[in-house]
């Protein structure tokens, strides 16, 4: 079983990160200058690597702890790490220990940080680290805070200060992605996101974060991406959007929620408008403790081109509002897109789930295995001779479909194999 042809948001592709070591660097062991050192290794979809200039056997990537302090020195005046070892004047360097594994406390004073455009990187991988403080900060002008704090899995403790301001930044990705022990985040009253356009993975795999709190300049108007933006926050119990996350010019959603095993309340707000959006594959899958969602009056998926999995997996389901604007008339793949959604028993998808360009249909209710009524809308249709196989799999409570297309009634009332057994 399963839908085949395409890339699901985890199936990643593995970057090795690798950076020159220059020969004017002082500090550099004789045998390693003018050679390629990897400094840690990245998981990224296959297009933002042809997008994205990333390395392969060689260049170097500015997303790294190493590019920061080189790059950054002049305006970092001490370090201070576990309480005892202190950097100062030209100790401060790219070679610093904040690569050690045994460090757990980090804190960092600045002198004239106003003038750092980029943060990006500037704790990637440091996955020891279990308490960051900044002291003197200011991030009024950094226009970049990508993998920001990306996979520094021990994390607990995050001060951001009273001068985190973000006002400038564009670039969020990543931004405490993998950040696997932090149980609790509160952005900030200058945590502000106006200009951000790319929030892709931002809390991916907080997977111990339980309070989230945007704070009041949590603004998403200019976001132009948010896959995988909650991805894997498993622990998180309430998500609640106000009418400053506004979504309109969002187009890609892919994995946005998914595997937000633990969610019971999700609120998408006023404003969560999704007429550009044209990705939404497994954007709600694996949400296994959410019991009912309306998607709103502006959910608007007319530009979407898939819909695999979008809901796979939501197991305690039983109650699903898609709205007026439930469009699928570009939607090419609906694999599996309500798979295991084991407490629906009535399903209405509206009058404008038009499927004149479904290719795949394959296992797109199976295992819902307390349905016994499916709506299929006016404009349903299988005149583009999508794949059937398993499309009904292991409904056994089924009791009819309401569908204006012919031959899939045929092959209903016929208890055809290949819709309900997977067999032809």
């Amino acid at each position: 079983m399963g839908c085949t042809g395409i890339l699901g948001p985890e199936e990643k592709v593995i970057i090795k990160l690798k950076r020159n070591i220059k020969e004017e660097e002082d500090g550099i062991e004789e045998n390693m200058k003018g050679k390629w050192q990897i400094f840690g290794e990245q998981e990224l979809l296959e297009e933002d690597v042809k997008e994205g200039g990333w390395a392969y056997e060689e260049g170097v990537n500015d997303v790294n702890y190493y590019q920061f302090y080189k790059n950054n020195r002049d305006h970092i005046t001490k370090i201070i790490v576990d309480d005892k070892k202190k950097y100062e004047g030209d100790k401060i360097s790219p070679y610093l220990d904040i690569n050690d594994e045994n460090i757990h406390k980090v804190e960092i004073f600045f002198k004239d940080s106003q003038n750092i455009k980029s943060f990006a990187g500037m704790f990637y991988f440091r996955k020891n680290i279990i308490d960051i403080t900044f002291v003197n900060i200011d991030t009024s002008n950094a226009n970049s805070m990508s993998c920001m704090f990306q996979n520094v899995s021990s994390l607990s403790t995050l001060n951001l200060g009273d001068k985190f301001n973000t006002k400038n930044v564009n670039n969020m990705s990543s931004m405490f992605c993998d950040c696997t022990s932090l149980k609790s985040l509160n952005l900030g009253a200058q945590f502000n996101t106006q200009n951000v356009n790319n929030m892709m993975n931002m809390f991916s795999h907080c997977t111990s974060l339980t309070t989230l709190n945007f704070g009041e300049q949590f603004y998403t108007q200019n976001v132009t991406n948010m896959e995988s933006m909650f991805n894997g926050c498993s622990s998180l119990q309430s998500l609640s959007f106000d009418n400053k996350f506004i979504t309109q010019n969002v187009r890609r959603m892919a994995g946005m929620f998914w595997k937000c095993s633990s969610l019971t309340t999700l609120n998408l707000g006023p404003e969560f408008n999704t007429q550009n959006v044209t990705d939404m594959m497994h954007m709600f899958s694996a949400c296994k403790s959410l019991s009912s969602l309306s998607l709103g009056t502006k959910f608007n998926t007319q530009n979407v081109t898939t819909m695999m999995g979008m809901f796979s997996e939501c197991t305690s389901l039983t109650s699903l509002d898609v709205g007026p604007q439930f469009n699928a008339q570009n939607v090419s793949n609906l694999c599996e897109m309500f798979r295991e959604c084991k407490s629906l028993s009535t399903l209405e998808l509206g009058d404008n789930f038009d499927t004149k360009n479904a290719t795949d249909m394959s296992y797109m209710f199976s295992q819902c295995t307390a349905l016994k009524k499916v709506t299929l809308g006016l404009k349903f249709t299988t005149k583009n001779n999508p794949n059937l196989t398993g499309m009904f799999y292991n409904c056994d409570a089924l009791d009819g479909i309401l569908s204006p297309d012919k031959p899939l009634n045929e092959k209903f009332r016929k208890n055809d194999k290949l819709i309900f057994k997977g067999e032809s």
